[in-house]
């Protein structure tokens, strides 16, 4: 849910997905990370 909101307001949604379950098709990610370490990485890439 929070990242469809992201995409409503107009920016990138990343997935923080920690336990490696697989992304509902029905929130598709623009990115996904698993550790909070990996997201100064990822804002820059996207």
């Amino acid at each position: 849910r929070d990242i469809i909101g992201a995409q409503q307001a107009g920016i990138k949604g990343i997935w923080l997905n920690r336990s490696g379950v697989n992304l509902p098709e029905s929130a598709p990610a623009d990115a996904q990370i698993k550790t909070l370490d990996e997201l100064p990485l990822m804002l820059r890439a996207v």
